[in-house]
């Protein structure tokens, strides 16, 4: 009887619950991507694309044949992990080039190698039709394909916040406060001349992905908020590895308000939408507010969340 009891006891228990991260969509994997695109200098990314693809009638296939680019190397750090001098002459590019046994496009590639086969499976939403327009501190780039807007934001990284939160800024029924800067960006952004095309295009897409990382975040809860008020349409945003400096009113508004993805390594109860980041290595340089290496960071997090699609 005691063993039937215990039994019946044991099969009573609750189980600890698990933590299950929602199945990431098609669209995540080709925000992350996008994501990864969006730091490469749109010529390098022109570049590196049609050095290894060409587009054949609607088809988009590898080329048999490549060509040098060793004439017009990009110097800037942000292409490349490898420390090589700006200012180094052709010659130490080939040398290290020839030291480290890889070709000379890894310095356009705009994310991991490993990635080639995630991005030839997704390659016609990325066949060079990225689109970039500059907004005050920054620029969004963006694109159209089968019907969904894909958008994202970059601002520039020797942004200064003040400690001075002295401006009301209205969610809702709330009021917060903000400071000068983020007060500048959010308006500048909703007057920029090519705004009324944006959302025109926003609203005329069955879907609307908005993704951004790191610092970007901060600036881009907001305008994800002030889209969500003006555009009546299906609307993610990926937020990657954010820095989470805002009040928590407005990551709760922007949860209800639309789908929000938050790939972080932790969730303070702001999305339902949690994407977990294992691996505490891959966030040194994102989560710190003085790191500017942004795309090191993003292509290390860009391994571990696309992992079980290589």
């Amino acid at each position: 009887m005691e063993n039937i009891l215990s039994l019946c006891c044991k099969n009573t228990k609750e189980e600890p619950k698990k933590f299950k991260p929602p199945i990431l969509l098609e669209e995540g994997i080709i925000a992350i991507i996008f994501q990864n695109i969006a730091y490469t200098p749109t010529s390098n990314y022109r570049k590196w694309f049609f050095n290894t693809y060409k587009i054949k009638s609607t088809e988009t296939i590898k080329r048999d044949r490549r060509y040098s680019l060793h004439e017009e190397i990009d110097y800037d750090e942000a292409l490349t992990d490898r420390k090589i001098q700006k200012n180094g002459s052709i010659d130490s590019l080939l040398e290290e080039m020839y030291l480290c046994k890889e070709p000379l496009d890894i310095y356009y590639i705009p994310f991991a190698h490993q990635l080639i086969p995630i991005f030839e499976r997704h390659i016609e939403y990325f066949d060079n039709n990225i689109l970039s327009v500059k907004i005050p501190f920054g620029k969004i780039k963006f694109f159209e394909k089968n019907n969904i807007f894909f958008i994202t934001f970059l601002f520039d990284k020797t942004i200064e916040l003040s400690n001075l939160k002295n401006i009301e800024y209205k969610i809702s029924k709330k009021i917060i406060y903000i400071d000068n800067i983020t007060d500048k960006i959010i308006n500048g952004f909703l007057n920029i001349p090519e705004i009324f095309d944006i959302l025109k295009k926003m609203m005329m897409c069955e879907k609307t992905i908005i993704s951004a990382h790191s610092r970007n975040c901060i600036f881009t809860d907001f305008i994800v908020y002030e889209i969500s008020q003006r555009v009546r349409t299906d609307i993610a945003y990926y937020a990657i590895a954010p820095i989470l400096e805002n009040n928590p009113i407005l990551y709760k508004k922007i949860n209800k308000k639309l789908t929000y993805y938050l790939i972080h390594h932790e969730n303070p109860n702001i999305s339902s939408n949690f994407i977990k980041i294992y691996s505490p290595t891959s966030l040194i340089c994102g989560l710190c507010q003085t790191s500017q290496n942004y795309r090191k960071n993003l292509k290390n997090i860009t391994l571990e969340v696309l992992h079980d699609f290589i």
